[in-house]
């Protein structure tokens, strides 16, 4: 599921997070993810996706506040890509 593989990659950029504590309602600011961290997230869901977030780090931090909206976002795109 797309959810695990956002988590998953969360957890890899920062390692004292443990999975089973975020859900799609989890926020960004809540954990300390710095926009450099949610741009290592971001770029990372790309290339494992093949699809491409077109979103700055600076809209990044402003659109993508939770789990979710990173899920929603990367389901559009993936539909629109099929």
């Amino acid at each position: 599921m797309l959810i695990d593989d956002v988590i998953e990659i969360i957890c890899e950029v920062r390692t004292e997070l443990n999975a089973s504590e975020l859900s799609k309602d989890t926020q960004f600011d809540t954990l300390g993810l710095s926009s450099l961290e949610l741009t290592e997230v971001i770029l990372e869901l790309e290339e494992r996706h093949e699809v491409e977030i077109d979103i700055s780090t600076v809209d990044a931090a402003d659109s993508l506040k939770t789990v979710g909206d990173i899920v929603a976002t990367l389901e559009e795109l993936l539909k629109s890509k099929n």
